[in-house]
């Protein structure tokens, strides 16, 4: 919600807009290494506005949520994924998910949906941008992540470290305009929205949580930020300047307003849904052990691939599911190769293949990938560097396999009253 310059054309915003452009194009994200960008695009990128910005901080936390409050309740099998919406979209375009969202939260607050809609835009592009800018570094919108100024979700909050209880990052300090913690419980929060010029985090859907990553929160909380304000006698485009950080007169202002212009007049297309639903039918019937090690992955979305990575920061393909398996009660070997050696599962053909079973994919006879069947033909991943664990199609083109050297089933070793297997 701060930046420390512009975002015009000829300028560091400019720079970075056209390296956002380039990331769009199929496959540059996966691709995209550190070395790629030069000392130069770096600076230029750090030095861009607060939504665009590029060294970012990832906060930690075991214990993820059902974070978007788009699902049909308890027991869904549907979840949506921000930070991973296909390339090329029209960034003046409204998500059809979130366009209601944003028409809700300006009539209860008393504020033109246009302008907090062209907010939205400038803060993420309606929670479009790619989860991960760089390899390295997520842009805030994944459950879990903040950017370089310590600011998190669609509508770009600052928030605190769950681990330190500190807010801000490595290029300064958003505060933590959201208040208390980024997820918490409803009940949870007791201190006024507004109060001490902070706390502006409320829950906008009703489920119970108020949740910095979920889009109605996030996008109700940006409305509430815009009245507290108003009604206390400054105007709405002082109210817009300051949830930004640059001021009435500032480069935020100056393209808020005439995007909202647009929107109010329709001038915009209505675009497919923000983000990537997942919908796994065969896996919402699976119990048990591999229930409960499905679940635990699902809860990674969003978190980025790590070599090595065991959690809880990010995790690389094996190390998410032994972890995954461990909530279950499970011991499974640590590494892809080691799982392929390992006489404890137990080998099942492709063609009976059931939620929670392990793919052991590589090349030459050597397993050097593992994923996780979910049901419904997807499965779940963390599918390389440079990328984030997602669930997908297993044939999805997007995400090219090695061949397939055997399925391994896990889930019937957990003995009943013992809490794990050794191997």
């Amino acid at each position: 919600m701060t930046a420390p310059s512009g975002d015009r054309a000829g300028g560091p915003g400019g720079a970075w807009r056209r390296l956002r452009t380039w990331l769009r194009r199929p496959h540059r994200r996966r691709a995209l290494g550190r070395g790629d960008l030069g000392q130069k695009g770096l600076a230029v990128g750090m030095s861009a506005s607060l939504f665009m910005g590029s060294t970012l901080m990832v906060i930690s936390g075991d214990q993820i949520f059902d974070y978007l409050g788009f699902g049909s309740g308890g027991g869904s099998s549907c979840t949506i994924q921000l930070g991973d919406s296909p390339r090329g979209y029209d960034p003046m375009s409204i998500p059809e998910d979130l366009l209601p969202i944003y028409q809700a939260a300006g009539e209860k607050y008393d504020v033109p949906w246009s302008v907090i809609a062209a907010m939205g835009r400038q803060e993420t592009e309606h929670a479009r941008l790619p989860a991960m800018i760089t390899p390295s570094w997520p842009s805030g919108l994944a459950y879990g992540t903040r950017n370089p100024y310590g600011a998190a979700g669609p509508m770009q909050f600052g928030v605190v470290d769950t681990e330190t209880g500190q807010p801000g990052g490595p290029l300064g300090s958003a505060g933590n305009t959201w208040g208390g913690l980024p997820d918490e419980p409803a009940a949870d929060r007791t201190t006024a929205p507004g109060t001490a010029g902070a706390n502006f985090g409320v829950d906008g859907n009703g489920d119970g949580r108020v949740n910095v990553w979920d889009p109605a929160d996030a996008i109700h909380s940006t409305a509430v930020f815009l009245r507290h304000f108003m009604d206390n006698g400054q105007t709405l485009r002082w109210a817009v300047g300051r949830y930004h950080g640059s001021g009435v007169n500032g480069p935020y202002v100056a393209d808020v307003f005439p995007n909202a212009e647009r929107y109010e007049n329709g001038d915009f297309e209505v675009a497919p849904p923000v983000g990537t639903q997942q919908c796994t039918g065969t896996a919402a019937a699976a119990d048990g052990p591999a229930g409960v090690a499905i679940e635990f992955a699902r809860t990674k979305i969003g978190l980025p691939y790590i070599w090595g990575g065991v959690g809880p920061r990010g995790y690389d393909c094996s190390g998410l599911l032994m972890m995954a398996y461990r909530e279950a009660g499970i011991n499974i070997p640590r590494t892809t190769q080691a799982m392929q050696a390992w006489d404890g599962g137990e080998i099942v053909p492709f063609s009976e293949i059931q939620p929670g079973d392990l793919l052991l994919e590589g090349r030459g006879g050597v397993a050097t990938h593992v994923s996780m069947w979910t049901g419904n033909n997807n499965i779940i991943e963390a599918y390389a560097t440079g990328t984030t664990i997602t669930e997908h199609a297993y044939d999805d083109p997007e995400w090219p396999r090695p061949p397939l050297i055997k399925v391994l089933r896990v889930s019937h070793l957990a003995p009943s009253g013992s809490d794990a297997v050794t191997v």
